[in-house]
Parts: structure tokens; sequence; C-alpha cells
């Protein structure tokens, strides 16, 4: 907390610390938020259910600008594999109080295509986390890609 006395003498207390003033939020660009997404692994997945929104982690790979992900066609991710879904990524340092987000929502849908799945099944990346057949990979094509970046000032 910090007190400042205003132009009448007022004693004015604030909860913002002269740590606060060196922090500043940018905006990133579309291929920044693009590069950061690429050079990431895990991220959370966002969509609707008929009992209300939930969130997974996922790990996945950027490929043509778009998000893709590995699930079972019999997992709740797999059930609502089509329509919108949001994914966001984020690396932050709470000590420093420095890090970016990026924020993905587009539509998903099912990679129908034999060859571009047998060539997504070979990447690392995409390697399952849980047990069982993980055979169902998901393409989430952005309608809108924002980024945010908190710095602090030098």
């Amino acid at each position: 907390m910090s007190v400042k006395v205003n132009k009448k003498g007022d004693i004015m207390r604030t909860n913002t610390t002269a740590r606060d003033h060196d922090r500043r939020v940018s905006e990133l660009s579309r291929e920044e938020c693009l590069r950061l997404l690429a050079g990431a692994g895990v991220g959370r997945v966002a969509f609707s259910t008929a009992s209300g929104p939930l969130i997974h982690p996922v790990n996945y790979v950027v490929d043509n600008d778009m998000i893709v992900i590995r699930t079972s066609p019999h997992a709740i991710l797999g059930e609502h594999a089509v329509g919108p879904m949001a994914f966001e990524v984020d690396e932050l340092d709470a000590t420093r109080g420095v890090g970016w987000s990026v924020l993905v929502v587009g539509t998903s849908a099912p990679v129908d295509d034999t060859e571009e799945s047998i060539r997504l099944r070979g990447s690392q990346r995409l390697e399952p986390w849980a047990p069982g057949q993980r055979n169902l990979f998901l393409r989430i094509t952005p309608s809108e890609i924002t980024g945010r970046r908190l710095s602090c000032a030098l």
C-alpha cells in the first residue's frame, strides 16, 4: 500500500506498490502469438458441455497456424470435438512478475484426412499422456488470436 497527499492535503491510500509502477502490459502481434504458441507444448482447451464450461490441460502442436490436439473419441473432449473452442497458453514468472499469455478462439473439428492423421501421429509432441487409445486428432481453426506480455521497466 502506498500513501499520497492530494492538493487539498487529504491523505490518499492506494493498493499499488512501487513495483506496480514498473510493470507494463503490452499487446502481442498475431505473429508473436504464433511464435510463442509454437515454442510451448502444453496448454488448456476450453469448451462448453451440457453441464457448463470445461477446461482441460493438453499437449499440442501448431500446424499451419492451427492448434492440433490428440484425444480419444470417447473422452469428454472427443465427444465435444466439433464446435466453438478456446485454447490458452501462458508462461509466468510469479517471482519477477513477468510473463505472457496467448488466447486462441476458434472452431474445432476432427482431422478426417488419413494421410494427415498418419503425419500427425508421428509427432512426439502429440504423444498421449493418458493411457488408452488416443486416435482422434482435433484441429482448432482460429478466428481470433490475441496475446499480452507483462514486463518490467528497465
